[in-house]
C-alpha cells in the first residue's frame, strides 16, 4: 500500500499513529488478540441500524481472546476520539475474553459459551471448523427475515431466499498452500 500512495511503510505507521494515538503494530495485536470473532445477533433491527437512535440496543460484538488489559488500555486512546460514539466500543472482559460492542446485554451473551459449532447449519458448511484459521457463517433463515423486512415485502425474493439454510466460507493453510471453501445449504 505504501508504494502505490508514494510513501515508505514507516511513514505511514507513523500517520496511522498520529491519526489514531495507538502504537502499531502492538495495540492492533492487542484489539485482535490470539483470536476474534464478529456476532451480530440475530434479532437485529434493520430499522435502528440506519437511525442508530439508540446504538447501545444493537446487538453486535467482538469478542477477542487474548490479553483483555492490552485490548482495554487500546480502547482507553481510540474511545475520546470518537466523541459520544465512544459508547459503541464499550467492553466487557471475563477471563483472557473482552467482547467490544455497544449493548452490554449482548456482550454477555457474547462472553458466554455458545454451542454455534455444533449446530447442524454451521457444520453443513463449515465441516472442519476446529481446523480453518478463518470463518464466515451466515444463518440465512435470520438473513431471510432481515432482508424482507429491510427491503418490503417481495414474494419473488422471498420464494428464492426461503430454501437457503446456512453460507460458510472457511480458510485454511496446509503444506504452504492457502485454501478456502464456500458452502450453502438448502432446507
Amino acid at each position: 500500500m505504501a508504494s502505490s500512495l508514494g510513501e515508505d511503510a514507516e511513514t505511514l505507521v507513523q500517520q496511522a499513529e498520529d491519526a489514531t494515538g495507538l502504537s502499531l503494530p502492538e495495540d492492533a495485536e492487542a484489539l485482535l488478540g490470539d483470536s476474534a470473532v464478529l456476532a451480530v445477533g440475530g434479532d437485529i433491527d434493520p430499522d435502528e441500524l440506519v437511525s442508530l437512535d439508540d446504538p447501545t440496543s444493537i446487538p453486535v460484538a467482538l469478542k477477542v481472546l487474548g490479553d483483555p488489559e492490552a485490548a482495554e488500555a487500546a480502547l482507553e486512546r481510540i474511545r475520546p476520539q470518537l466523541g459520544p460514539d465512544g459508547e459503541l466500543l464499550a467492553s466487557t472482559t471475563e477471563g483472557d475474553a473482552i467482547a467490544v460492542g455497544p449493548d452490554p446485554g449482548y456482550r454477555d451473551q457474547v462472553l458466554g459459551d455458545g454451542d454455534l459449532a455444533g449446530s447442524d447449519s454451521f457444520r453443513s458448511v463449515v465441516p472442519d471448523g476446529d481446523d480453518v484459521a478463518a470463518v464466515l457463517f451466515l444463518d440465512l433463515d435470520k438473513v431471510e427475515t432481515l432482508v424482507q423486512e429491510a427491503m418490503g415485502s417481495d414474494e419473488e425474493m422471498a420464494e428464492n431466499l426461503d430454501p437457503l439454510d446456512a453460507l460458510g466460507m472457511s480458510a485454511w493453510e496446509s503444506d504452504g498452500v492457502s485454501h478456502a471453501r464456500l458452502r450453502i445449504s438448502t432446507d
